[in-house]
């Protein structure tokens, strides 16, 4: 049997069944049968033996017995015990590349609806990004286009005043800064004079509930009057400089740089004028109670002796409160100073908003009238000035053309000027060589002609005739240079004269 086979399981104990082979034909083999578990137990097969089917068997018995009627009385065997099962192989753990390919493939199959929706909201969150971003770069190029328009206009002159409005500006915006820088510094030393004037309000009350006099001093009343007085123009001071009118926003028609440095003066000086906190008023109040305070104090009944003079200690504490509130006056006169430097600012602001006007007019009457001067142009007479032109452009092309062609013929002419000079030069060597070599050979025959003619004297002896053919050969062979020299010469002449005819000279 192969390893994975089936094999046939044995009963389990309670669950025989009888099957017809093993039916008894006599009804006492029927109750043999059923008082078969009162008989003794069988011994057992041992466990190495498996069952057969109850076919095999039954013919086994059928094959067994001699007569069908002489049947015994089948006694029912007790259950066996049962054979243990056989498990099949357990399957192999699987490998670290098996699991990761089943995770993955479980995990491609699944999509967590959060992560879905987690997703959709950030892919919504990025279109939203993305058009703003498109908005914001829709917004650049338009003011890029706006201050490529005026610089245009600037350097082509149109704008004739820019400098002078830029230094006005950059002048302006010094004191805008200056201006700041004193509002703050006058709005600390507002504070501590505040502070310190509480001190002494809070001091001078203390000071009157411990001497209780029955009378105020008139020296000490007049000047806590006159204190009063100055707290409540500096209270008014502080109001005025809150309720400022800010200066005129700026025209959309003009220059973008300018418009922002218009822009950020404004922002100082709204800045310059939100300087003196808005409790500063408050603050005088307390002190304007404190004070009443005092004052009620000093006209109460006193139930103590009346001092016949005031506490030196308490007319030196309000001297200096006295010349305290002199420099709070003094600081009150800076800030009115600053509220005119302000207000003077606002309306060097509305004259610029009416120079921003002025040359956006300028500049809109300029385009009226190159419209007006392009309208006025006759297009006809354009048209042919343009056609002229063309034709002009055309006609200087081809000259163009022809210059450059007789440039190169020009070159090439040069070169060849130059090969012929240095043949004319090689020639006139040469014939210099042949006629040196000519001269010598004439002066050599002078010289022998001289000793012939000597020879011939008389009272000489006669010339042998082998220096007369000596003669004659050496003159055959001068006659024979000469006639060669002079073919090659024609023939050099010849070929120059046959490139000179076609032109390659």
């Amino acid at each position: 049997m192969g390893l994975f086979s089936k094999k046939p399981k044995p009963p389990k104990p309670g669950t025989h069944k009888v099957k017809p082979a093993e039916a008894s034909d006599v009804p006492a083999a029927a109750s043999a049968v059923v008082a078969a578990p009162s008989a003794p137990a069988a011994p057992a097969a041992p466990p190495a033996q498996r069952p057969e089917s109850g076919r095999n068997e039954a013919a086994r018995q059928d094959a067994s017995r001699p007569e069908a009627g002489r049947r015994e009385p089948q006694r029912k065997e007790p259950n066996r015990a049962p054979q243990p099962r056989r498990e099949p192989p357990k399957r192999p753990a699987p490998t670290k590349a098996e699991e990761k390919a089943a995770a993955k493939k479980a995990r491609k199959f699944h999509i967590d609806p959060a992560d879905y929706l987690a997703m959709r909201a950030e892919v919504a969150d990025l279109r939203a990004r993305l058009e703003a971003s498109e908005q914001a770069k829709a917004i650049v190029e338009s003011r890029l286009a706006a201050l490529d328009a005026t610089t245009t206009a600037i350097s082509a002159g149109s704008l004739g005043g820019g400098d002078d409005v830029r230094n006005r500006l950059a002048s302006l915006e010094s004191q805008i800064v200056t201006l700041a820088d004193t509002a703050e510094a006058a709005n600390a030393a507002a504070e501590a004079a505040a502070a310190k004037a509480a001190t002494a309000a809070t001091v001078a009350s203390e000071a009157a509930v411990v001497t209780q006099p029955a009378e105020a001093d008139p020296e000490l009343a007049a000047r806590l009057a006159d204190l009063e007085a100055r707290l409540a123009e500096q209270a008014e001071v502080a109001a005025a400089l809150a309720a400022m009118p800010a200066p005129p926003p700026a025209s959309p028609e003009t220059d973008p740089a300018l418009a922002a440095r218009l822009d950020e003066l404004a922002a100082q000086v709204h800045a310059a004028a939100a300087v003196t906190p808005p409790d500063h008023t408050q603050r005088l109040g307390e002190i304007e109670a404190r004070l009443a305070q005092v004052a009620a104090a000093q006209a109460a009944p006193s139930l103590a002796p009346i001092a016949a003079d005031p506490d030196p200690e308490l007319v030196a504490r309000v001297d200096a409160l006295a010349a305290r509130v002199e420099h709070v006056d003094t600081l009150a006169g800076q800030l009115s100073q600053l509220n005119a430097r302000v207000t003077a600012q606002a309306e060097l602001g509305h004259q610029l908003s009416t120079l921003r006007d002025r040359l956006t007019e300028l500049q809109n009457e300029q385009s009226d009238r190159r419209a007006a001067a392009l309208a006025a142009t006759d297009d006809a007479d354009l048209r042919d000035r343009v056609n002229a032109l063309a034709d002009r452009l055309a006609a200087n092309d081809a000259l163009m053309g022809q210059l450059a062609q007789l440039a190169e013929r020009m070159a090439a002419n040069d070169n060849a000027v130059r090969q012929h000079s240095e043949q004319v030069a090689a020639l006139e060597q040469r014939l210099d060589s042949v006629a040196t070599e000519l001269a010598n050979q004439i002066s050599e025959l002078g010289r022998d002609i001289d000793g012939l003619a000597e020879v011939g004297t008389p009272g000489t002896p006669g010339v042998s005739d082998t220096v007369i053919d000596h003669l004659r050969t050496a003159q055959v062979k001068l006659a024979n240079e000469q006639a060669r020299y002079e073919i090659a010469f024609r023939e050099d002449l010849a070929a120059l004269a046959e490139r000179v005819r076609r032109g390659t000279i």
